[in-house]
């Protein structure tokens, strides 16, 4: 009889404790909006800032809400994207003070609870991942939709694209498509 050894690692006696921000909704306005919407403050970005708990943030969607105006096309889609990374100073102070995950949702993705079937989202994958600086293997960014995984400490992230490949008459747990399972899966 032949024995086969498999590695173990021993956990460490060491605590790894780490703390991370989730996020969702940054919805900002126009100006001229502004009037209209007077609650709509970014000043939790401030305070996220100066809290030095956390090692990461990862935002779960809704980091742009493209109106109809923006998604004439993808120059007016990144100017909107863009725009939001130039004028906000609170939303990009707090962003340089640690890594950033992101994940989109529908309205990163398109106009208001698309499913994969919206006719630009190779212009959306472009736009978002030219963004946002997510750990996405080079083979994974030839694939479609978003999601990639990365480390922390003694967990691994699993970051799932929910959009993409949606079909609206398919149940919810099969939204995440066939490449994303396999990453998953591994």
């Amino acid at each position: 009889m032949t024995r086969k050894s498999y590695p173990f690692n021993t956990p460490s006696a060491e605590p790894n404790d780490f703390g991370f921000l989730l996020g969702s909704c940054i919805f900002t306005l126009p100006k001229p909006l502004s009037p209209v919407y007077p609650n709509n403050k970014i000043k939790v970005f401030e305070t996220m800032a100066r809290d030095s708990s956390h090692d990461f943030f990862l935002l779960t969607g809704y980091y742009v809400y493209y109106i109809k105006q923006h998604l004439a096309n993808q120059m007016t889609m990144f100017r909107r994207i863009n725009n939001q990374r130039i004028y906000y100073h609170d939303i990009n102070y707090f962003l340089s003070k640690q890594p950033n995950y992101a994940m989109w949702d529908d309205h990163d993705f398109g106009p208001n609870n698309i499913d994969g079937s919206y006719a630009n989202k190779y212009y959306s994958k472009k736009i978002f991942t030219s963004i946002w600086g997510n750990p996405m293997r080079q083979d994974m960014c030839k694939e479609d939709g978003i999601y990639f995984s990365f480390n922390w400490k003694d967990i691994k992230v699993m970051v799932m694209d929910n959009r993409f490949e949606k079909v609206r008459e398919r149940p919810a747990s099969s939204n995440v498509g066939q490449k994303a399972n396999r990453m998953a899966q591994r």
